[in-house]
């Protein structure tokens, strides 16, 4: 879920769209979602709403890293 939906901005923006990608690119990369090891929801919508998103492997190319960053 997006940060703007999280905080219950209703009001839609690209902004949306290219942190779904983003997260996109990095499930495509890392094969599961950001923070999937956290059970609760409330700490999974913390982590999305207050820390960088985990990086990823360093077998993609630094473009790649960048990127989904």
């Amino acid at each position: 879920m997006a940060p703007e939906l999280i905080n219950d901005e209703k009001k839609y923006s690209c902004s949306i769209d290219v942190w779904s990608f983003g997260v996109f690119a990095y499930e495509l990369a890392m094969v599961l979602p950001p923070w999937h090891e956290e059970k609760r929801d409330p700490v999974v919508l913390d982590n999305i709403l207050n820390k960088d998103a985990p990086a990823i492997d360093s077998k993609w190319s630094e473009e790649y890293r960048d990127f989904v960053k």
